[in-house]
């Protein structure tokens, strides 16, 4: 760790770089939570005015807690207010390009690689759009990049890192309980293939201290939703619906209202409607595989390649009020803005790809951050194509776009100095050598 001391200057200055953007972002777009984003919102409010995680009065577990959850207490501190949960996803965005860095370094040990993830996710611009959306995936990305660190860097010598893992992935949980599968993913991940040197006989211990932690800090809400319900609900009761909206014969690969699909949910409780939504998909499933794998590629196509996202959900000016975004005097920026993301998408899933070839032709290619974009691609390929559902791995992605493009330059400086081709080998020197 001794070469590391005196590295963290480009990450600072893409820190102030990513604050300074998000201030005149947060300036210039007064963005206002509408559909889940104004749900969420008014949920922490009742949450921190102690009514209880309810609608009108009635428990709910329909979205998960997480998020409402973490909004709240911070509106418990500093009063409830739009502005406040913007401040708050503002500092979260800035934690993923700190910990993606980290995490960036630790995978691998390139801290060219690492600066550069810092300055992409900095200036990425859905994490800059996201720090004024009221939307839970800056908050899901950083408990995941938190935990994901924490499993990388000491797993077995000190085990307040896996405590602290299962703690942060407990809540991820909370807040997306597909974040349920991920600790295996990158316990497993760490053991054969990344940090293989310090997991050695000891993978499993580690997958179940995390999980027993997990466990503890899920337990609370599983018994409050069984008290409720009067039945098992795992962290939320909108699975079901999830499943419909991607698996049914009016399903198009990507988001659509549930109640819009032609099956009747009508007049049904939470836990029952979870049930019966989740039994016509995978009946529908069932009956009619090619119609499902043939809205593959869409699904995959709206969750990696679609650049509207950010754009749409930042440009909406009315609190609890659907419209056009970008119709108004902001046009212009709008339009600016989707052009930027247009090509900005496309561009890091590009690189980042080419960055994953070059990588295994020419250099050590880590397997956590693979693992966990293939898995979010199977999750959209079972569920229905979303933007949002790949905003955590994009700081992964930027890893791999990054690492390419440090092996490229290496490469072409090598061969510049000594006129032929060189022998395959890392961009540099690790700078970081195995905890």
């Amino acid at each position: 760790m001794e070469r590391l001391r005196g590295k963290h200057t480009v990450l600072v200055l893409a820190l102030i770089l990513g604050l300074a953007l998000r201030i005149v972002w947060l300036s210039a777009v007064n963005s206002q939570p509408v559909t889940d984003f104004d749900w969420y919102f008014h949920r922490a409010v009742s949450l921190a005015n102690g009514t209880g995680y309810s609608v009108d009065g009635v428990p709910t577990a329909y979205w998960p807690v997480g998020y409402p959850a973490a909004l709240a207490l911070v509106f418990k501190v500093f009063g409830a207010s739009v502005l406040t949960g913007k401040v708050f996803n503002t500092l979260l965005t800035l934690a993923c390009v700190a910990l993606s860095w980290r995490v960036a370094l630790r995978l691998f040990k390139d801290l060219g690689v690492a600066n550069s993830t810092a300055v992409i996710v900095a200036v990425h611009p859905s994490f800059v759009a996201y720090s004024g959306i009221l939307a839970s995936e800056p908050l899901f990305t950083a408990l995941t990049l938190f935990a994901s660190a924490a499993c990388l860097l000491c797993p077995m010598r000190n085990r307040a890192w896996l405590i602290g893992a299962g703690i942060a992935f407990g809540f991820a949980t909370l807040v997306r309980p597909q974040a349920l599968l991920v600790p295996a993913l990158v316990c497993l991940c760490a053991r054969f293939w990344d940090s293989a040197e310090t997991y050695r006989g000891h993978a499993g211990r580690a997958v179940l201290i995390v999980y027993c932690v997990v466990a503890v800090v899920l337990l609370p809400w599983t018994i409050r939703n069984a008290m409720v319900f009067g039945a098992p609900v795992f962290v939320s009761t909108n699975g079901g619906d999830n499943l419909l909206i991607g698996n049914s014969k009016s399903s198009n690969g990507l988001y659509k209202n549930p109640d819009s699909l032609g099956y009747d949910l009508s007049g049904l409780g939470e836990v029952e409607r979870d049930k019966k939504a989740a039994r016509y998909a995978l009946r529908f499933v069932a009956t009619h595989p090619g119609q499902v794998t043939s809205l593959w590629p869409k699904k995959l196509w709206g969750t990696f390649l679609s650049s509207t996202d950010a754009a749409y959900w930042a440009f909406q000016k009315k609190q609890g009020l659907l419209v056009d975004p970008g119709t108004g005097e902001d046009k212009p920026l709008f339009k600016t803005f989707q052009a930027v993301c247009a090509v900005w998408i496309p561009t890091l899933l590009a690189l980042a790809g080419l960055g994953a070839l070059a990588g295994w032709r020419w250099s050590r290619l880590p397997g956590t951050a693979l693992v966990l974009i293939a898995y979010t691609a199977l999750l959209t390929l079972v569920f229905f194509g979303n933007p949002r559902f790949g905003f955590a791995v994009a700081p992964f992605l930027s890893m791999h776009a990054s690492h390419g493009l440090v092996l490229l330059v290496g490469r072409l400086k090598r061969k510049k100095a000594s006129g032929e081709p060189p022998e395959a080998s890392n961009s540099s020197e690790p700078l970081l050598t195995p905890e």
